[in-house]
């Protein structure tokens, strides 16, 4: 299906594994260009790479820390710059420590909200004007899914998705003027290099066997989230 994407102007954020791999891949190949941020030079110099001789497109990447608010001003604006424009933002970056209360430190809950809600914040802040400018945008958040459903062992990462949603719902209400819309995709199970540390992590706190079968890939859904089509069907 021919889903709009071509030429189109991607922005992914935590784009050097994972999930945020998986999505500039999978943009790439629906003919979008691809700006892709993390915090290692290496790997993201390997997708790049990988995505230019594969799908044919342009990919090039920023190195940045997105707990620090200049280093997010900074890979936005030096896409923007090198590109011309920005069309899709998909907020992907982050993790955040499992654990039950008593073994949460303030350093683990200040870590995972930092990063994982407020380097979307910081990443949002920078790439909106430039989506105002050009008057039209798409927001693609990745906010998991114990942000709407609850687990004693997930609160660090619930609280912080739980904060996603609110922000998602919330901008879409301020830029939908602009021709900005949001998405928040809510993924299960995804097959990652950072799965099976969690389940194992998981089953020592809980006092479980370890076992992992997640049953959906990194690109499923993303884009769809990212396509214009997306506006036929009801969202914020």
């Amino acid at each position: 299906m021919e889903l709009g994407l071509k030429d189109k102007v991607a922005f992914i954020t935590g784009a050097s594994r994972g999930i945020g791999k998986g999505i500039a891949r999978s943009l790439a190949r629906e003919g979008c260009k691809v700006a892709l941020t993390a915090t290692r030079a290496d790997l993201l110099e390997a997708v790049a790479q990988d995505i230019r001789s594969e799908f044919g497109v342009e990919a090039v990447w920023w190195a940045g820390d997105l707990l620090k608010t200049e280093d997010a001003n900074r890979v936005v604006n030096e896409a923007a710059a090198h590109f011309g424009r920005i069309d899709i933002l998909v907020n992907n970056a982050g993790a955040a420590a499992g654990g039950v209360l008593e073994s949460l430190s303030d350093e683990a809950w200040e870590a995972g909200l930092g990063l994982k809600f407020m380097g979307y914040v910081r990443v949002t802040r920078a790439v909106i004007p430039y989506m105002v400018k050009q008057q039209g945008g798409r927001v693609v958040n990745l906010i998991g899914n114990d942000g709407v459903k609850q687990s004693y062992w997930e609160i660090v990462p619930g609280a912080a998705n739980a904060a996603g949603q609110n922000f998602t719902i919330a901008l879409a209400g301020q830029y939908g003027k602009d021709n900005i819309s949001f998405c928040a995709v809510n993924p299960g199970p995804v097959r990652t290099e950072r799965w099976t540390g969690l389940v194992q992590a998981m089953a020592r706190d809980m006092n479980l066997r370890a076992s992992s079968k997640p049953t959906s890939s990194p690109r499923q859904a993303f884009r769809w989230a990212a396509s214009p089509r997306l506006r036929k069907w009801p969202t914020w």
